[in-house]
Protein backbone atom coordinates (compact mmCIF):
# COMPACT_ATOMS: atom_id res chain seq x y z
CA UNK A 1 0.00 0.00 0.00
CA UNK A 2 1.33 3.40 -0.98
CA UNK A 3 0.67 5.54 2.09
CA UNK A 4 1.50 8.78 0.25
CA UNK A 5 -1.87 8.59 -1.55
CA UNK A 6 -3.72 8.83 1.74
CA UNK A 7 -4.09 12.23 3.36
CA UNK A 8 -6.27 11.17 6.33
CA UNK A 9 -5.49 8.86 9.23
CA UNK A 10 -7.91 7.60 11.89
CA UNK A 11 -6.67 5.87 15.05
CA UNK A 12 -9.08 4.20 17.47
CA UNK A 13 -8.12 2.66 20.81
CA UNK A 14 -10.39 -0.13 22.02
CA UNK A 15 -10.27 -2.54 24.91
CA UNK A 16 -7.96 -1.52 27.78
CA UNK A 17 -7.82 2.24 27.34
CA UNK A 18 -5.99 2.66 30.63
CA UNK A 19 -2.61 1.67 29.12
CA UNK A 20 -1.23 5.21 28.93
CA UNK A 21 2.35 4.10 28.19
CA UNK A 22 1.38 1.82 25.32
CA UNK A 23 -0.79 4.49 23.74
CA UNK A 24 2.03 7.04 23.89
CA UNK A 25 4.44 4.52 22.35
CA UNK A 26 2.08 3.94 19.42
CA UNK A 27 1.79 7.65 18.66
CA UNK A 28 5.52 8.21 19.17
CA UNK A 29 6.29 5.49 16.61
CA UNK A 30 3.85 6.91 14.08
CA UNK A 31 5.66 7.80 10.85
CA UNK A 32 3.14 9.45 8.56
CA UNK A 33 4.06 10.67 5.11
CA UNK A 34 4.36 14.43 4.80
CA UNK A 35 1.09 14.82 2.84
CA UNK A 36 -1.07 13.86 5.83
CA UNK A 37 -3.62 16.66 6.34
CA UNK A 38 -6.23 15.17 8.68
CA UNK A 39 -5.79 13.13 11.86
CA UNK A 40 -8.66 11.61 13.84
CA UNK A 41 -7.93 10.02 17.23
CA UNK A 42 -10.61 8.29 19.32
CA UNK A 43 -10.16 7.01 22.89
CA UNK A 44 -6.40 7.65 23.04
CA UNK A 45 -5.19 6.79 26.55
CA UNK A 46 -1.99 8.86 26.69
CA UNK A 47 -1.40 11.63 29.23
CA UNK A 48 -0.22 13.96 26.46
CA UNK A 49 0.80 13.90 22.82
CA UNK A 50 4.35 13.14 21.65
CA UNK A 51 6.61 16.12 21.04
CA UNK A 52 7.32 14.80 17.56
CA UNK A 53 3.87 16.04 16.56
CA UNK A 54 5.65 19.34 16.03
CA UNK A 55 8.21 17.92 13.56
CA UNK A 56 8.17 18.12 9.75
CA UNK A 57 6.20 14.86 9.33
CA UNK A 58 3.14 16.75 10.54
CA UNK A 59 3.85 20.10 8.87
CA UNK A 60 0.89 19.88 6.46
CA UNK A 61 -1.64 18.82 9.10
CA UNK A 62 -4.73 21.00 8.61
CA UNK A 63 -7.37 19.25 10.72
CA UNK A 64 -7.29 17.27 13.98
CA UNK A 65 -10.25 15.62 15.69
CA UNK A 66 -9.72 14.25 19.22
CA UNK A 67 -12.40 12.49 21.22
CA UNK A 68 -12.96 10.29 24.23
CA UNK A 69 -9.72 10.65 26.14
CA UNK A 70 -9.97 10.13 29.89
CA UNK A 71 -6.30 10.77 30.74
CA UNK A 72 -4.81 13.49 28.53
CA UNK A 73 -3.70 16.56 30.47
CA UNK A 74 -1.82 18.61 27.85
CA UNK A 75 -2.21 19.42 24.17
CA UNK A 76 0.89 21.62 23.89
CA UNK A 77 2.71 19.72 21.09
CA UNK A 78 -0.30 20.26 18.84
CA UNK A 79 0.17 24.01 19.10
CA UNK A 80 3.43 23.67 17.16
CA UNK A 81 1.70 22.45 13.99
CA UNK A 82 2.26 25.28 11.48
CA UNK A 83 -0.66 24.45 9.14
CA UNK A 84 -3.32 23.43 11.66
CA UNK A 85 -6.55 25.29 10.87
CA UNK A 86 -9.27 23.16 12.45
CA UNK A 87 -9.21 21.57 15.89
CA UNK A 88 -12.13 19.59 17.31
CA UNK A 89 -11.82 18.37 20.90
CA UNK A 90 -14.59 16.27 22.41
CA UNK A 91 -14.66 14.63 25.83
CA UNK A 92 -11.08 15.21 26.91
CA UNK A 93 -12.17 15.36 30.52
CA UNK A 94 -8.85 16.12 32.25
CA UNK A 95 -7.55 18.94 30.05
CA UNK A 96 -7.59 22.12 32.15
CA UNK A 97 -6.40 24.68 29.65
CA UNK A 98 -6.09 25.15 25.93
CA UNK A 99 -2.99 27.06 24.88
CA UNK A 100 -2.41 28.98 21.70
CA UNK A 101 -2.27 27.54 18.20
CA UNK A 102 -0.43 29.17 15.32
CA UNK A 103 -2.95 29.40 12.43
CA UNK A 104 -6.17 28.01 13.84
CA UNK A 105 -9.36 29.12 12.07
CA UNK A 106 -11.90 26.92 13.88
CA UNK A 107 -11.83 25.65 17.46
CA UNK A 108 -14.59 23.33 18.70
CA UNK A 109 -14.57 22.25 22.35
CA UNK A 110 -17.20 19.93 23.80
CA UNK A 111 -17.41 17.95 27.01
CA UNK A 112 -14.06 19.06 28.42
CA UNK A 113 -15.22 18.86 32.03
CA UNK A 114 -12.07 20.26 33.70
CA UNK A 115 -11.31 22.98 31.17
CA UNK A 116 -10.98 26.23 33.11
CA UNK A 117 -9.32 28.62 30.68
CA UNK A 118 -8.45 29.39 27.09
CA UNK A 119 -5.19 31.18 26.37
CA UNK A 120 -4.64 33.21 23.23
CA UNK A 121 -1.86 35.52 22.16
CA UNK A 122 -2.26 38.02 19.36
CA UNK A 123 0.25 36.19 17.16
CA UNK A 124 -1.50 32.86 17.61
CA UNK A 125 -5.13 33.86 17.38
CA UNK A 126 -5.34 36.45 14.63
CA UNK A 127 -6.77 33.84 12.20
CA UNK A 128 -9.44 32.29 14.49
CA UNK A 129 -12.85 32.75 12.82
CA UNK A 130 -15.09 30.27 14.62
CA UNK A 131 -15.17 29.37 18.33
CA UNK A 132 -17.66 26.78 19.60
CA UNK A 133 -17.72 25.77 23.27
CA UNK A 134 -20.19 23.25 24.66
CA UNK A 135 -20.63 21.31 27.89
CA UNK A 136 -17.47 22.68 29.50
CA UNK A 137 -18.78 22.77 33.06
CA UNK A 138 -15.74 24.42 34.70
CA UNK A 139 -14.85 27.02 32.08
CA UNK A 140 -15.08 30.30 33.98
CA UNK A 141 -14.15 32.95 31.46
CA UNK A 142 -13.27 33.71 27.91
CA UNK A 143 -9.88 35.20 27.06
CA UNK A 144 -9.17 38.71 28.30
CA UNK A 145 -9.07 41.31 25.55
CA UNK A 146 -11.04 39.17 23.06
CA UNK A 147 -11.62 42.25 20.95
CA UNK A 148 -7.90 42.74 20.38
CA UNK A 149 -6.77 39.09 20.44
CA UNK A 150 -9.41 37.63 18.10
CA UNK A 151 -9.88 40.22 15.34
CA UNK A 152 -11.04 37.65 12.74
CA UNK A 153 -13.59 35.94 14.99
CA UNK A 154 -16.95 36.09 13.22
CA UNK A 155 -18.89 33.25 14.89
CA UNK A 156 -19.11 32.16 18.53
CA UNK A 157 -21.46 29.59 20.01
CA UNK A 158 -21.52 28.67 23.71
CA UNK A 159 -23.92 26.33 25.43
CA UNK A 160 -24.12 24.37 28.66
CA UNK A 161 -21.23 26.24 30.25
CA UNK A 162 -22.76 27.20 33.62
CA UNK A 163 -19.64 28.79 35.16
CA UNK A 164 -18.86 31.34 32.45
CA UNK A 165 -19.60 34.64 34.15
CA UNK A 166 -18.95 37.33 31.60
CA UNK A 167 -17.33 38.31 28.38
CA UNK A 168 -13.94 39.90 28.19
CA UNK A 169 -13.64 43.36 29.73
CA UNK A 170 -12.30 44.68 26.43
CA UNK A 171 -15.53 43.80 24.66
CA UNK A 172 -16.31 41.45 21.82
CA UNK A 173 -14.40 41.31 18.52
CA UNK A 174 -15.62 43.88 16.01
CA UNK A 175 -15.85 41.25 13.26
CA UNK A 176 -18.24 39.07 15.30
CA UNK A 177 -21.41 38.72 13.22
CA UNK A 178 -23.05 35.77 14.94
CA UNK A 179 -23.20 35.04 18.67
CA UNK A 180 -25.23 32.16 20.12
CA UNK A 181 -25.48 31.54 23.86
CA UNK A 182 -27.76 29.21 25.73
CA UNK A 183 -27.79 27.53 29.10
CA UNK A 184 -24.93 29.66 30.40
CA UNK A 185 -26.77 30.85 33.50
CA UNK A 186 -24.19 33.32 34.85
CA UNK A 187 -23.97 35.49 31.75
Amino acid sequence: MNKEKHNELTLVWEGDVSDTTGAMEVLSALQPHTNLTKLVIHSYAGLNFPHRFGDSSFSKMVSIYLSGNEYCLFLSPLGQLPSLQELVIESLHRVEEIDYFLRLEMLYLEGCQNLESLTFTYESSITLQSLIIADCKNLRSLPEQMCRLLPSLSYTRMYNCPEIEAFSKGGLPLNLSRLEIWNCSKI
